[in-house]
């Protein structure tokens, strides 16, 4: 079984060089490379607004449950290219390094590797789930798979449960999908995360057009160090 997880990434790599290949014929960068400080294989622990520890979860009043993987594993780190017109599009490999798997995806640091593509010039890879910079912007997606932008709105903000629990400091995230991302400001339809130090997401709130909004809390969480 090892021996096919290793086939099927190298198998991955190679694709995604030629994703590099093909962006680059046209004199463009594929991407926009994080700094290489990590070498080869390293174990890159996650960050404490999102500490998804192997064998980490979270459960939540909705009844679901985010898990983490039982270890770190081998996977690469995977770019894009922005683009203006089309969100992020093309695909890089950049490196092999372990990584703890949070929800079903690679995650490095507060990036996780969202591999999806109807081919491989229009893939996308990279997904920014928070960013400890106040006003920081990130996206994910292109123009075939229903943009989506996020911002950091506040950070060293106070969540105050109807429990009673309180988590402080948190970062707090707007997030917006699909065509509504071209009008962030603007539009009803958003989603607010809060993510608190060392323990993660702890609120969801979806609004919608109706003025109505889901609301989903952490309920009990373990992270395993």
């Amino acid at each position: 079984m090892r021996g096919r997880s290793f086939i099927f990434l190298g198998a991955l790599v190679v694709l995604l060089k030629a994703s590099c290949s093909k962006e680059g014929a046209e004199g463009q960068p594929c991407n926009q490379r994080t700094p290489v400080v990590e070498p080869f294989q390293s174990v890159i622990q996650p960050d404490s607004y999102l500490p998804a520890f192997p064998g980490s979860w979270w459960s939540y009043s909705d009844g679901r449950t985010i898990t983490t993987s039982t270890d770190y594993e081998l996977h690469a780190v995977l770019s894009s290219k922005w683009d203006p017109n089309h969100g992020l599009v093309g695909c890089c490999a950049e490196r092999t390094l372990r990584l703890p798997v949070y929800d079903g995806y690679p995650l490095y640091r507060y990036t996780r590797m969202r591999y999806d593509a109807t081919s491989v010039s229009d893939a996308v890879c990279a997904e920014v789930l928070l960013s400890e910079s106040l006003g920081a912007e990130y996206f994910w997606g292109g123009s075939h798979y229903g943009r989506t932008k996020a911002r950091t709105i506040a950070i060293d903000a106070q969540l105050i449960m109807a429990s009673g629990a309180t988590y402080s400091p948190c970062i707090v995230v707007k997030r917006v999908e699909g065509i509504a991302a071209n009008y962030f400001d603007q539009t009803p339809r958003y989603t607010i995360e809060w993510f608190a130090k060392d323990i993660g997401l702890v609120r969801r709130v979806a609004h919608r057009p109706t003025n109505d909004s889901t609301v989903v809390d952490l309920v009990d969480y373990h992270i395993h160090h």
